[in-house]
């Protein structure tokens, strides 16, 4: 196998030669570029991307600025589960029952946070404030839900 510098590209090809142009790799198709397989490049492809989702994964479970929010470790990896429930027409349900099990605050997603009151709204965003382009939304310079801090 030998290694070649074409048009800024390094390609590892067995029957190239030095002088051949990208273009010419790519119009011999697939025979060029034989020391590189699609299932190789396939699971590589599915190694880097389990390799991702165990990583943000990690950082969302364990490292994330939500992860002390209580609610179920799957709400906490993905939007799956809201999803899911939204599609089979029992997100209100599955959300109170969450709130019964676990207080009137709820981590229902990566980035969602439910919360039954007010004082539960404060509580989240004392901790986690909201950015001053919300407050373009108040109504008679009084706040209201959406624009709570």
């Amino acid at each position: 196998m030998s290694l070649y510098m074409l048009d800024s590209w390094s390609v590892a090809v067995g029957r190239a030669t030095p002088t051949m142009s990208f273009a010419d790799i790519l119009a011999r198709g697939s025979t060029a570029m034989d020391t590189i397989s699609y299932s190789t490049c396939a699971a590589s492809m599915a190694v880097a991307f389990t390799a991702y989702t165990s990583i943000l994964s990690v950082y969302r479970l364990f490292l994330g600025p939500l992860r002390d929010i209580p609610g179920p470790w799957y709400t906490k990896i993905s939007n799956f589960w809201i999803s899911w429930n939204e599609m089979s027409l029992r997100q209100c349900r599955a959300i109170d029952d969450l709130f019964v099990k676990y207080g009137p605050v709820v981590r229902l997603g990566p980035n969602k946070v439910g919360f039954l009151d007010m004082g539960a709204a404060k509580g989240v965003y004392t901790r986690f404030p909201k950015d001053d382009s919300y407050l373009a939304f108040m109504v008679d310079g009084g706040h209201m839900t959406f624009t709570t801090r």
